[in-house]
């Protein structure tokens, strides 16, 4: 939990010395929104209502300004089944690309990041701002997508929100997205290979829109008690034919179905709060697929170095960029 200076009072929560002992003058801490941390007992943001996992949130597309909506097709065969992105004349900042089915595998296509946009959640400075649904938020509180950069992501956050200038701002949105690191710990400040979280944890607002990031077939749809409701979809990487399978965990809806053709682009489903989860996320997970049949994703169970989680799975941004 950090402290955020200058925020409405509204938002601020007492904390009382205890009963018994000398008064004190009364302290008060401001707490930013909540951070994925999976731990058995939730913790949540004390100015926020939970929503129970099974109720369906319906998604309308925001009217961005012309130049913030991406130039990717619109239409698109699946849809969802509790959740809908109406279409209009002005494109959602979200927007499914086709997907249709194929005689030969799914080609791989140009992989792409789950979303197009970013939360500015740096730049939000009350509840009534980072509690809103995806369908609340204007195109003035996304933001390209954030430099997965370690030397930014470590900066420590007491440095960050002493000063919260223009940089600052942006590293701290940087830090809230990507709120877990490949193999990080659940903590805002950690690196990369200093815990067990195989994969990256991306923060988002309720309801957003989750993107094939490349080309493939969907591999398995279910319920977990870790993952909460999920999507594996398996893709052959271009010429080698190496099968992978991206794996987007904790997702609110499921919009596709096993066997489906995807393409990068294609709507997944929304992302959510489900499974051991206290803050809507994605969890973005690519594993090399090693054996026949279902696939089991990979979660080490002690600490792995980088060559031998490299065996097993690639970090989702390496891979996004590579390929």
């Amino acid at each position: 939990m950090q402290i955020v200076p200058n925020l409405p009072v509204k938002n601020q929560v007492s904390i009382k010395k205890t009963v018994g002992k000398p008064a004190a003058p009364e302290k008060k801490i401001v707490i930013l929104p909540s951070i994925s941390q999976k731990k058995p007992t939730p913790v949540y943001h004390p100015l926020v209502i939970e929503t129970p996992v099974s109720a369906p949130i319906r998604i309308q597309p925001i009217k961005p300004k012309p130049s913030s909506s991406p130039s990717v097709s619109s239409s698109s065969s699946s849809s969802l089944s509790s959740s809908s992105v109406s279409s209009s004349s002005s494109q959602p900042l979200h927007t499914a690309a086709d997907t249709s089915s194929s005689d030969s595998f799914p080609a791989f296509g140009k992989a792409i990041y789950p979303i197009s946009k970013a939360p500015n959640w740096g730049a939000m400075r009350s509840a009534d701002e980072w509690d809103r649904i995806y369908a609340e938020m204007n195109a003035s509180d996304f933001v390209d997508i954030p430099t997965y950069d370690m030397s930014q992501l470590t900066i420590p956050m007491s440095q960050l929100t002493k000063n919260l200038t223009k940089e600052n701002i942006a590293t701290l949105t940087a830090k809230l997205f990507y709120s877990t690191r490949f193999f990080g710990k659940y903590n805002l400040d950690s690196g990369e290979f200093e815990g067990l979280h195989a994969g990256i944890d991306f923060k988002l607002a309720p309801g957003t829109p989750i993107w094939s990031i490349a080309g493939g077939m969907v591999h398995a749809t279910g319920t977990d008690e870790g993952f909460g409701n999920y999507v594996m979809v398996l893709h052959k990487l271009p010429g080698t034919g190496e099968e992978v399978v991206s794996l987007y965990g904790h997702l609110e809806t499921i919009a596709v179905s096993e066997g489906q053709t995807v393409r990068p682009g294609s709507i997944l489903g929304t992302a959510g709060s489900t499974g051991r989860s206290n803050s809507t996320h994605l969890h973005l997970q690519v594993d090399y697929k090693k054996n026949p049949g279902r696939h089991v994703p990979y979660a080490p169970s002690s600490s792995v170095s980088q060559a031998e989680a490299q065996e097993f799975t690639l970090n989702p941004i390496e891979f996004i960029q590579k390929w």
